[in-house]
């Protein structure tokens, strides 16, 4: 969520978003830190335009498959694509589901004006674990 915010602070789309390009590190302060790479096809917000093909075809939004315009939402929809994939091939814990299914519904939205922005994203009570 730090990486999209930082990049929609600075005005970028990722536009790549994948499994393949999130990465799991060992670092003094956190032994498990997830790092966003391949920013190979990242664009600016500004330069994309109705109809611009992006995004692998799994993690494509809605949008982008319409035609339609698209901003910084078809990153959060990728990374609900991406959740959900880790989600539903393999159950890593036991417990209560319910605060991750709320997030990854927030971040499915087919309409992107209410998609959950990355600022929101950094709030939400399973990123923050206030729902444990």
């Amino acid at each position: 969520y730090k990486a999209l915010n930082a990049l929609k602070g600075i005005g970028l789309l990722h536009a790549d978003l994948k499994l393949d390009n999130v990465m799991l590190v060992n670092h003094q302060d956190e032994p498990f830190r997830v790092k966003l790479i391949d920013f190979g096809v990242a664009l600016p917000a500004s330069e994309v335009w109705e109809g611009m093909i992006v995004q692998p075809l799994p993690y494509r939004a809605p949008e982008v498959s319409l035609g339609l315009p698209i901003s910084e939402a078809i990153d959060m929809w990728a990374l609900g694509c991406l959740l959900a994939c880790l989600f539903f091939c393999r159950n890593i814990f036991n417990g209560d589901s319910s605060a991750f299914l709320n997030l990854l519904q927030m971040l499915l939205n087919p309409d992107a004006e209410m998609r959950i922005t990355p600022e929101e994203a950094l709030e939400h009570s399973f990123v923050t674990m206030s729902h444990l």
